[in-house]
């Protein structure tokens, strides 16, 4: 089975996940971008929601798939250019490094850490399970542009735990506690297998401004409820 789905960029990852929360950080954010980031609009606000731009950052390319990367990889390049003045670069393909306390230290000490580009299941391969990542989501990205609307519904059905998101480009989710914000230009998909929207589909979109609840899943538009406007009902898929 194709798993193309991981976490694209996290802010604010060295603050824990309490355990009453199995998706939501206790503290700081989480901010799934869906690729293709054109909006400096949701730059700023990563380097808002970390601190500012003075506070220490932490770049991951893995997915990028390049034998090796050092400090002056050019994707740090944007938080520099805004102005962030503590950029690391932190790499490996070997996922018992990632889980050494060496290894995560640089991030533990990030109040920010950007997930570049590339093949996202090689940072699924190098991080999952490790004491650098997110659980119990799965997230895809370049959602409507590439027409990948549908490939989280393996994944979901498979897994009926897990929350999928898929996130179209230049669209991102900023994630505090257990509320998900759509910042950005287009929409983002929610595939839930403990709920069935009451029109028969797999999946539904939240536009800019539209929240989830990643605990409930239940989703809000200013003023009313996603209930309301999909008719989500509160029932397992036949």
């Amino acid at each position: 089975m194709r798993i193309p789905l991981t976490l694209l960029v996290l802010c604010g990852l060295g603050t824990s996940v309490s355990s009453a929360q199995d998706i939501g950080p206790s503290s700081g954010a989480i901010m799934p971008v869906g690729g293709a980031l054109r909006d400096t609009t949701i730059w700023r606000r990563f380097i808002d929601l970390a601190g500012g731009i003075d506070v220490p950052f932490v770049v991951i390319p893995t997915a990028g798939g390049a034998e090796a990367y050092d400090q002056y990889w050019a994707g740090a390049r944007t938080l520099k250019m805004l102005g962030a003045t503590d950029v690391v670069v932190v790499h490996t393909y070997d996922r018992d490094e990632a889980d050494t306390d060496r290894f995560a230290a640089p991030v533990r000490r990030a109040r920010g850490v950007w997930f570049g580009g590339g093949r996202q299941w090689r940072l699924a391969d190098s991080y999952l399970d490790t004491k650098v990542f997110l659980r119990n989501v799965a997230i895809d990205q370049h959602l409507l542009k590439r027409n990948r609307q549908f490939d989280m519904i393996e994944i979901i059905e498979a897994r009926p735990e897990l929350l999928g998101l898929g996130l179209d480009e230049n669209t991102a989710l900023v994630i505090q506690g257990d509320t998900a914000e759509v910042l950005g230009g287009t929409y983002v998909a929610v595939y839930d297998a403990q709920r069935q929207i009451d029109s028969g589909g797999l999946f539904y979109f939240l536009a800019p401004g539209d929240r989830l609840n990643l605990s409930t899943r239940e989703a809000f538009r200013p003023g009313r409820t996603m209930n309301e406007l999909q008719r989500v009902e509160k029932r397992r898929w036949p």
